[in-house]
């Protein structure tokens, strides 16, 4: 791989020896900070990687190159490039009887590198990690540039112990300045390798160099998608949110191996870490729905039955979109001039800014979006900012987001004209709340508690009398087969929740059908699903079929 520096290399004749103009750092590397005093091991400290096997034309071009040299006369006088010229055409002349016993030879070295692969990636390696390329030395440094500079047309090695002996003769005056565009390589070299020994949430908030030739920008990493621990370990899914310095280079979503070729420099790399990413979107959407266990009914599993649970006296939450329904409500009551609107995780960013961009007197937010569009959202403006409410930051903080929390207010005090007016609502009060109360809240506030009213009567819920409740623990393979079970056993209406929509349209396909009705018993049962990617129609169609009919089966 060509190295992403470019080094000068004029020569000026002085005393007989050339003497070179010290390498031309980039700015963005001559500004990078030194890297932190923390042992991190380096690349190749780990297992070896396997390389890659031979194919049939390379065990054949081998072989044949070698009984070629050893038949000539003189070695030296040999055309390699004439020779690998025949050796081509000789092989595109060959038949598949003639090739057979290369292609056994490659198969034999596949099969070995498979295994070692395997061994490799069970001791914690990596196949597909990138490594920072390690930083040259002083001396390489000015061999290269004069080389680059003089291109002599005598061997390397000649030419090696010429610059060899010139640089020993060098005074140290003259040496300092390639010492220190080798120590600016060491330090790149140092923040490349402590950067790709992160992964997942230790990335967040780490600013990097792409090093790539055509790219050489500084960029940080906003913010990582986390997913479940499989899909953290996979590379080839593109989670971390890069935003550059530069503007005009927008942002970016990687993956892991992705980012990592950016740090690195290696520009190749970084596109077959995006083609890995494409070929498993491609390999994601047409994966087929998981089969249905075919698991015998004959055992019922032990049910275990238990009385409904008492009420909990302490309401839920309100979520973002019902609080933004509450405020326009109140929009009507204030004739249209109250406009409230609302950011969060599950919707594109281009669409919010796009209302932000209009204006927004009320925002109703999550804080990890709310921070990002702080961060790098340039039309969100806040200098007229009159009131900050941060409801629930008892479970914010319980739930990790108290760094995010704070960030939010000091931006929001430091961006405003006027200090704003800041409102903590919490049901518990905890060490930590208090903290974030004294650190960011004017001095002097005030504590206002809410206290119950002991007359005022207590509502309560209860379950209906004709419902009865079970629970049963069972294994993912056994599943099917107890709510076979269970099907058999009730032959009264049933609900059934399960966990997502495509879930639900699964399991209500696959009991619908009669190999499946005949085996919990639903020949003359109607089944149907309602879930969230039906129109309003369908969805009001199942519920009022399984309102109608007395035995009637219903997954949502």
């Amino acid at each position: 791989m060509d190295s992403p520096y470019a080094y000068a290399a004029p020569v000026q004749a002085s005393l007989g020896a050339p003497l070179l103009a010290p390498p031309l750092v980039p700015a963005a590397v001559a500004t990078m900070p030194a890297p932190q005093k923390k042992t991190v091991a380096r690349p190749g400290t780990g297992p070896k990687k396997p390389k890659r096997p031979k194919t049939a034309y390379h065990f054949f071009f081998d072989a044949e190159r070698k009984a070629a040299l050893d038949a000539a006369p003189d070695r030296e006088k040999v055309d390699n490039n004439m020779l690998s010229r025949q050796l081509g055409q000789r092989w595109k002349a060959m038949d598949a009887n003639a090739r057979r016993r290369w292609d056994e030879l490659a198969k034999g070295a596949k099969e070995d590198y498979d295994e070692a692969v395997r061994l490799f990636e069970a001791q914690g390696g990596r196949m597909h990690d990138v490594t920072p390329t390690k930083p040259l030395s002083a001396y390489m440094l000015y061999f290269r540039a004069k080389h680059q500079a003089q291109k002599p047309d005598e061997k390397v090695t000649d030419f090696a112990k010429v610059t060899g002996a010139e640089w020993k003769a060098l005074s140290d005056q003259d040496k300092q300045p390639f010492h220190e565009s080798a120590k600016k390589q060491r330090d790149l070299y140092d923040n490349q390798v402590a950067f790709c020994a992160k992964s997942c949430d230790q990335l967040i908030g780490e600013k990097f160099l792409d090093g790539r030739p055509s790219v050489m920008a500084f960029a940080r990493v906003a913010l990582f998608d986390a997913g479940t621990a499989q899909e953290n370990a996979d590379e080839a899914r593109a989670a971390y949110h890069v935003v550059y310095d530069d503007q005009s280079r927008g942002q970016e979503t990687l993956s892991l191996g992705e980012l990592k070729a950016r740090v690195c420099g290696d520009e190749r790399a970084a596109k077959r870490a995006a083609a890995r990413v494409d070929a498993a979107q491609k390999k994601r959407k047409a994966m087929p729905p998981p089969p249905m266990y075919q698991v015998p009914v004959d055992k019922k599993p032990k049910i275990t039955k238990k009385p409904p649970p008492p009420p909990d006296d302490e309401p839920e939450p309100f979520t973002d979109n019902e609080i933004l329904n509450v405020l326009r409500l109140t929009r009507r009551v204030a004739a249209g001039r109250l406009v409230a609107g609302a950011i969060t995780g599950g919707e594109k960013r281009k669409a919010e800014k796009a209302r932000l961009r209009k204006g927004v007197p009320v925002l109703v937010a999550t804080p990890g979006r709310l921070l990002d569009h702080l961060r790098s959202t340039a039309c969100l403006t806040y200098r007229r900012l009159a009131w900050v409410v941060l409801d629930e930051v008892d479970r914010l903080l319980d739930l990790g987001f108290g760094p995010q929390v704070g960030d939010i207010m000091k931006k929001l005090t430091n961006g405003a004209a006027r200090r704003p007016s800041k409102v903590l609502v919490t049901a518990t009060v905890t060490a930590q709340l208090k903290d974030l109360a004294q650190t960011h809240l004017h001095a002097g506030f005030a504590t206002v508690e809410a206290a119950k009213d002991e007359d005022a009567q207590e509502s309560r819920i209860a379950t209906p009398a004709t419902l009865s409740q079970a629970h049963a623990i069972v294994t993912l393979k056994l599943r099917p087969a107890a709510l076979c079970a269970m099907l058999r056993e009730s032959r009264q209406k049933t609900l059934i929740f399960v966990a997502t929509c495509a879930s639900c349209q699964f399991h209500a396909q696959a009991f619908a059908r009669d190999e499946m009705r005949a085996r919990w018993g639903g020949l003359r049962r109607r089944v149907g699903a309602l879930h969230g990617r039906l129109d309003k129609e369908s969805r009001r169609g199942a519920y009022d079929e399984f309102c109608r009919h007395g035995a009637a089966v219903l997954f949502a």
